[in-house]
């Protein structure tokens, strides 16, 4: 069966977007087959073999740099495409690579740099593994994050499985609401609550930097920065935002030996301000994660990029046909 859930809703958004513009910088995070997955940040590899094939056949793709030159020029096609890829898991190598090494079409990974080598999960990895794996939820759970206290009780007549969605939930919301680098206490205090040991996933690993360096001289694959511990930028203090930008930034010249003048805000979320320092760490491009085609003007610094989630060829292409991409067939006669 179709599923159109993912473009209809699309759709919606993109009719009341007054946007002039062309060609489309497609968003993924992993290429594997998950358990949990929330947020939808997973295509199956079957799933991204059918997307690139539909890219294949309707668009052209292009590495980022090069669409962003041809943009410049005036010589974009409606239909060009730049695929990238955002944290720096080990499925982006393992997975993702010979797939597009397949069907020869290029990608940009923007590498967290505190994950990437770090052999330690993402905070929000840990937090799911944390309350699906655990094997029973106590009745209450009251733990502090960032000096706010959260409080659960199981919920009366509920489903082991509804339960368990419900404090992740609430867990997640209370964990995004504060820097990252207060989440170490709270993951120490949730450990405890469920009698709970976290574990490296294999699953779930992140590239080693012997990985990201072998991932990086592919001449399919370009590299730019996504900070080093992955906050929501637009809800920190300037001086943090200026450590992550140029932090990230460095860590990755100085792991590749190479410039990196390339940024992905992490969860899209930046400011003026946000803006202001990216450009003043040295970036050239910032990508968020707005969904529309690229307009012919824009701050280079705001580019817009469309998240991918799972579906089937058939919703792909219709997925590209509402952003623009793909040109609608005419009937007949």
């Amino acid at each position: 069966m179709l599923n159109i859930r993912p473009w209809k809703r699309l759709r919606r958004f993109i009719a009341r977007q007054p946007i002039v513009g062309r060609g489309g910088i497609l968003l993924y995070h992993r290429v594997a087959e998950l358990a949990h997955d929330p947020w939808s940040i997973a295509v199956t590899p079957a799933e991204f073999a059918a997307h690139l094939a539909v890219l294949q056949k309707c668009a052209v793709c292009l590495r980022l740099e090069s669409f962003l030159t041809r943009r410049a020029e005036g010589t974009l096609p409606r239909n060009a495409v730049a695929l990238t890829f955002d944290d720096g898991y080990a499925d982006n190598l393992t997975a993702a690579l010979p797939l597009l090494e397949t069907y020869g079409i290029p990608a940009t990974l923007f590498a967290l740099s505190g994950f990437v080598g770090s052999n330690q999960e993402t905070w929000w990895d840990r937090l799911l593994q944390a309350v699906f794996d655990s094997k029973d939820l106590p009745s209450e759970l009251e733990i502090s994050i960032g000096g706010r206290k959260m409080t659960w009780k199981r919920p009366v007549d509920a489903t082991d499985a509804d339960m368990r969605r419900a404090l992740h939930g609430q867990l997640y919301d209370a964990f995004a609401s504060v820097d990252t680098p207060e989440h170490e206490a709270a993951f120490a205090a949730l450990m405890r609550e469920l009698s709970w040991k976290p574990q490296l996933r294999r699953s779930h690993r992140p590239l080693t930097n012997d990985e990201l360096r072998e991932l990086a001289a592919s001449p399919l694959i370009s590299i730019g920065a996504h900070t080093r511990s992955h906050p929501y930028l637009a809800r920190v203090p300037p001086g943090r935002q200026q450590a992550e930008l140029a932090g990230g930034k460095a860590e990755l010249e100085a792991r590749l030996d190479r410039l990196i003048d390339m940024f992905a805000y992490p969860h899209g979320s930046f400011d003026a301000t946000t803006v202001r320092l990216a450009r003043e760490a040295g970036y050239s491009w910032g990508f968020n994660s707005v969904a529309s085609i690229v307009p012919h003007r824009i701050d280079p610094l705001r580019m817009p990029r469309i998240s991918v989630e799972g579906m089937s060829d058939e919703s792909f292409e219709r997925f590209l046909t509402v952003h623009g991409i793909r040109q609608r067939r005419r009937a007949n006669g």
